[in-house]
């Protein structure tokens, strides 16, 4: 069986910027280099080596004011997070599957909507209190406001 082939990469901008193509994928990979010297690496989501770079060029620029800002470039979303966990209670045995339906109604329904788009690192308790004026307006003005009843019952069935 033949030997796969090795990466070949393709540096720019002093090697702060690198692309290459994983083996049988088509799609262009850039790992950029930070000036702490620390990197991250994206796909860029092209297959045309000119966009691939372009959109490495820009990314760069969007980590660099990031980073200026104080804020992590690699931060995650909350929403990503809040699916990981999801996943993560689901596959944990000690965990009964009433309490995982009820933590999934309940982050899907509130916390998703709300928090998704926000950094982990971005949410402060500015943005915790904003959550609860609108998770108290959720059921009279919101989006519950359309729904006839909550999902979620209590033990004595209320």
């Amino acid at each position: 069986m033949p030997r796969e082939k090795k990466t070949e990469y393709f540096y720019y901008d002093d090697k702060a910027i690198a692309l290459y193509q994983r083996p049988n994928s088509t799609l262009w990979q850039t790992r950029i280099v930070k000036e702490d010297g620390k990197a991250f690496v994206r796909s860029t989501g092209e297959r045309n080596f000119d966009k691939a770079l372009a959109w490495a060029r820009k990314e760069k620029m969007r980590a660099e004011v990031l980073t200026e800002q104080g804020l992590d470039p690699n931060t995650k979303s909350f929403k990503s997070v809040a699916e990981l966990w999801l996943a993560a209670i689901g596959r944990d045995p000690s965990n009964k599957p009433r309490k995982i339906s009820d933590y999934t109604k309940i982050v899907k329904r509130y916390h998703i909507p709300y928090f998704g788009k926000h950094k982990i690192t971005q949410i402060t308790q500015k943005t915790l209190g904003e959550y609860e004026i609108w998770r108290a307006a959720f059921w009279q003005t919101g989006p519950g406001a359309e729904q006839r009843e909550e999902t979620i019952r209590k033990r004595d069935g209320t």
